[in-house]
């Protein structure tokens, strides 16, 4: 999970598989959230297996690059 260092705001979260980075966005945090069409339907995924759960991210979370900054 990515928090931001400031406020502590849950931001967004990232996984690394395969070598590669996803990551979703927490759209809540978003100043224009409120201009989001349409609002995202509610999901529960309480039953997964950590296998499926890695799948369903690489397949639907966006491709990412993290960068560390100096300090």
């Amino acid at each position: 999970m990515l928090l931001c260092a400031t406020c502590g705001v849950y931001v967004a979260a990232l996984i690394r598989h395969e070598g590669r980075d996803y990551a979703t966005l927490n759209a809540n945090m978003l100043d224009a959230r409120d201009s989001l069409v349409p609002a995202p339907p509610l999901s529960s995924y309480g039953g997964e297996t950590a296998e499926a759960r890695i799948a369903r991210r690489v397949a639907k979370w966006t491709p990412a690059r993290v960068e560390i900054a100096d300090g």
